[in-house]
């Protein structure tokens, strides 16, 4: 979503809209901003820079409902900064970290759920060194073993990174497969 940044009484909110009524023109929402979202953030000279939030700027930002009001059930929310372009830079900083460290890059062959819901991320075997990852039923972490323990848990940041760049291409991958099967049978001729 995008809104623009607002300070009433030394606090700070987006100011939103996505409701414009034709007699009454657009109506306007405020948000007060999360606790995390104190900067701006942006790339220059190949790094990324941070500056204190600025009257009228316009920014993207997503609500985050952090639970309900117990007497009349409304949502209570807070607007989280987003920077697409910021998240896209890390995420590649970390994929080519990742590279140059671990030297052995990999494709995601086909994925799987087991019996007990753990999802089985199957890579293709290049000398026995590419073993499946699993991704946890319930807390969607990410795992070299089986079953999804906290001692087979992935927390390096660069590998995780690398498991996510290749769950997209993945995705884009099994897209384009469907769209080729659809157009085939769309298209094909059995009389």
């Amino acid at each position: 979503m995008e809104g623009f940044l607002v300070k009433q009484e030394n606090e700070w909110y987006v100011k939103w809209s996505d409701l414009h009524l034709f007699g009454h023109g657009t109506h306007w929402m405020f948000t007060k901003l999360s606790p995390d979202s104190s900067s701006i953030h942006y790339i220059k000279d190949e790094q990324i820079m941070y500056k204190p939030l600025e009257e009228d700027l316009k920014i993207q930002f997503e609500i985050i409902t952090l639970g309900y009001n117990s007497e009349n059930y409304t949502p209570i929310q807070t607007a989280k900064l987003m920077f697409p372009e910021v998240e896209i830079f890390k995420r590649i900083e970390l994929i080519e970290k990742y590279k140059k460290i671990n030297n052995v890059l990999w494709s995601i062959e086909k994925t799987s759920v087991m019996r007990d819901g753990t999802i089985m991320i199957i890579r293709p075997t290049l000398r026995n060194a590419n073993q499946p990852l699993y991704i946890h039923s319930t807390n969607w972490t990410i795992h070299n073993g089986y079953p999804a323990t906290n001692e087979n848990l992935i927390t390096n940041e660069t590998e995780r990174a690398y498991i996510l760049d290749r769950l997209l291409q993945y995705k884009k991958h099994c897209q384009s497969e469907y769209n080729q099967i659809k157009t085939i049978i769309q298209n094909l001729k059995i009389n």
